[in-house]
């Protein structure tokens, strides 16, 4: 017997299974999941959250049981009845992507009661914005880094202690503390670093990426400080630590204010038989 869970998308698709076996003597169900987009996966199972496992970043599967047998995940079995089920917590980003945003949350079912149906509804995913790479440069004089701080901080403007937790809000803060008098702190550019040197930029020329920040929103300047938009917590890719390097800009005089970022639709006819669209993207500072 096998239940499934489908989730389709026009760019992309997981499924969610369950192999249950033969009966519940046989005591060898697997839980299986396809997909075409980068995710983690970890049941809740009885005794602790479980991973899957992947050779091919496509397939991933993991081991379960409905009594306790090694190290397999131990299903939940409903009182009274043949009916095992377990949750699958999935994070899962855009095709090729480093940054996991979305969450879905699935049960796989295993039946082997007279009441029941082996299959479950199906879901589905709207299409996310796809994050770009910036090419990035630094030009004219730099500073030290010793007189420049960075960190991540609570709605209560506290640095953040770890563990973070994946469903709070932080921002990021930074300052300058060197000598230079009559001057502000504006952010450039601001990359989200993982445990192996992967970086995604969540700010590109000024201005949100899209996924971590909405495009319109900028950094906020108040003298020698900055700090981000709030953001929801996230990680990349199975990277458990998160570190940001920002590239930032001492003005003169000082350049307080929120940095606006919109974009401008131009449409040109082409010979009466279409349209060809241009989208320039800008950036203001109240």
């Amino acid at each position: 017997m096998v239940d499934s869970c489908v989730c389709v998308c026009v760019l992309f698709f997981f499924t969610v299974s369950v192999d249950c076996g033969a009966n519940v003597a046989a005591n060898d169900p697997v839980i299986s999941i396809l997909t075409d987009v980068e995710i983690t996966a970890a049941a809740k199972c009885q005794g602790g959250d479980k991973n899957f496992v992947s050779d091919d970043s496509v397939h991933y599967t993991l081991p379960a049981a409905f009594t306790a047998r090694d190290s397999r995940c131990l299903l939940y079995r409903r009182e009274s009845s043949e009916h095992y089920v377990v949750d699958v917590e999935i994070h899962y980003g855009e095709q090729g992507s480093l940054i996991l945003t979305k969450q879905k949350i699935l049960t796989a079912i295993c039946n082997f009661g007279d009441h029941g149906k082996d299959d479950s509804a199906q879901h589905s995913i709207r299409e996310g914005p796809i994050a770009p790479i910036e090419i990035q440069s630094i030009v004219g004089e730099t500073i030290p880094k010793s007189e420049l701080t960075l960190s991540v901080q609570t709605v209560d403007d506290q640095d953040a202690v770890v563990p973070m937790a994946l469903d709070r809000r932080y921002s990021v803060y930074g300052t300058y503390t060197g000598s230079l008098s009559n001057v502000g702190l504006k952010p450039v550019s601001c990359d989200a670093v993982s445990d192996s040197g992967d970086r995604y930029s969540v700010l590109r020329a000024g201005c949100g990426d899209g996924l971590i920040f909405d495009r319109s929103e900028g950094f906020t300047t108040l003298g020698t400080t900055f700090r981000s938009p709030y953001f929801v917590a996230f990680h990349l890719s199975s990277s458990t630590n998160l570190a940001f390097d920002c590239n930032v800009t001492l003005c003169s005089p000082s350049c307080d204010g929120v940095r606006f970022c919109f974009y401008i639709l131009h449409a040109d006819i082409l010979n009466g038989s279409g349209f060809s669209f241009f989208f320039f993207f800008s950036c203001s500072e109240l």
